[in-house]
């Protein structure tokens, strides 16, 4: 990756439907959640524990329709496809499997692009759960994670008690400047006329939307350098599990320490 060429890489290894939904159906948070939820708690109250529990599902759900579309997708693209290039008769396998492709495919870029909404909500709904153990007068955003990076990016401090979760937020969190902040703004919720959208696959089968924009943010145009960037959701989703999982270890030694 370079100034022109930013983002995530398409993950490298074969995509096991299966394994991956077994992986991602456990939540990464749930030590923390245990910790936070023996207080008391008001029934039918949408608290900051409750919003992230319903945050997580959703984003579990999207990668439940995405995933298996994208492994399906692939499959006819690996096989199907080179018939139907070449204008030759199916099998009645490959049929089957092309009406199952005719049906889904449409969907897939809204598959796409709803997991990237989901996982910019959910970390939304993580920070909230650091007002739990983030103490003091100058705190960071619990309803943003984009303005709560940027209270650590700016050099704020909360002590040396959280130097390693300013640090880490600051600095371990790269996967979310541009596959959610600047894509999901730039991109699709505010987006800019002028750019290019592209799917291509990985060797691996890997699904990944390539942007390609004018460097200075205008139309593209001739002998204008252009930057591209790359988004994987599969590898996305491996990024955002491993900050759930260290924001719950951190979270849970802060919060017991605590009572």
């Amino acid at each position: 990756m370079n100034e022109w060429l930013v983002g995530n890489e398409a993950m490298d290894r074969r995509l096991n439907v299966r394994r991956e939904l077994q992986f991602f159906s456990q939540d990464p948070m749930s030590p923390l959640l245990e910790v936070l939820s023996r207080g008391p708690h008001a029934p039918f109250l949408s608290d900051d524990v409750e919003l992230y529990k319903e945050g997580y599902e959703f984003f579990y759900l999207s990668l439940t329709r995405y995933l298996p579309a994208l492994s399906l997708c692939n499959r006819w693209r690996s096989g199907p496809y080179f018939v139907w290039k070449s204008r030759q008769k199916y099998t009645p396998s490959q049929a089957k499997l092309t009406k199952k492709y005719r049906t889904i495919a449409p969907y897939l870029p809204y598959d796409f692009w709803n997991c990237l909404l989901h996982a910019r909500i959910l970390c939304d709904r993580a920070v909230a759960l650091s007002r739990h153990f983030l103490k003091g007068r100058n705190l960071p955003s619990f309803s943003s994670f984009a303005e709560h990076k940027k209270f650590f990016r700016k050099g704020n401090s909360l002590g040396h008690e959280h130097i390693e979760y300013g640090d880490y937020i600051a600095n371990n969190t790269d996967w979310f400047d541009t596959s959610l902040k600047h894509v999901r703004d730039k991109f699709l919720v505010h987006a800019l006329g002028g750019h290019m959208r592209v799917f291509g696959y990985a060797m691996s089968g890997d699904l990944s939307l390539i942007i390609s924009h004018s460097a200075d943010g205008s139309r593209i145009e001739r002998d204008k350098p252009v930057r591209h960037i790359l988004v994987s959701v599969y590898r996305l989703a491996y990024d955002l599990y491993a900050f759930l999982a260290w924001f719950a270890q951190y979270g849970r030694s802060r919060t017991i320490r605590r009572a």
